[in-house]
């Protein structure tokens, strides 16, 4: 073989070879890491769309979430329309100068309660009985600033308890009825 032939060939060798070094290789490279790239770009559509596919699940559970929470709220109504009477009177036993021993609603009223109270419009009665500690004079006006307030229905017992020496406190128990919530909402 003639020289330059060698030589022709061995140019066209490094030729090729600077080419498959320099342009191919990095190339290839690069469309390697963009397949990858276009990969885990369909494999985020997917999750895209499988999420966008359970919107509607997820929404119903929402609402679902928030009717549950309107149910579980209108229950807490009887609840707190209970703690603002015992506070209410608490305050009118304090200004009678009378001492609170025991304010006691029944338990199973407290139960139907929480069951009633999934019917917003209905109104909501409970039996409170009151033991109190103090003087005659001060539980009789304890017991007219109760009659006068919108939540009593009436006297369902009521009765003294002392010493006829007086070595111990005279202990006073009401009990009446109360409505807790009328038809327009609190009551």
């Amino acid at each position: 073989m003639s020289r330059h032939r060698i030589m022709a060939a061995l140019l066209a060798l490094t030729l090729i070879a600077g080419w498959y070094f320099v342009g191919y290789v990095p190339l290839h490279g690069q469309m390697i890491e963009i397949n990858h790239q276009i990969d885990v770009a369909q494999a985020q559509l997917i999750d895209y769309r499988a999420t966008i596919s359970q919107l509607p699940v997820l929404i119903q559970a929402g609402a679902e979430m928030d009717a549950r929470r309107y149910r579980q709220n209108a229950a807490l109504f009887a609840k707190e329309d209970v703690l603002r009477l015992f506070d209410e009177i608490k305050i009118q036993a304090g200004s009678e100068e009378l001492s609170v021993i025991e304010i006691t609603p029944p338990v199973h009223e407290l139960l139907n309660l929480n069951a009633a109270a999934a019917t917003p419009h209905e109104p909501l009665y409970l039996n409170v009985t009151v033991r109190l500690m103090g003087d005659y004079i001060g539980f009789g006006r304890f017991v007219q600033r109760v009659e006068s307030f919108p939540y009593f229905r009436g006297v369902n017992t009521c009765s003294a308890m002392g010493t006829a020496d007086k070595s111990a406190p005279v202990i006073y128990s009401l009990g009446f009825k109360a409505l807790l919530r009328n038809s327009g909402g609190h009551g």
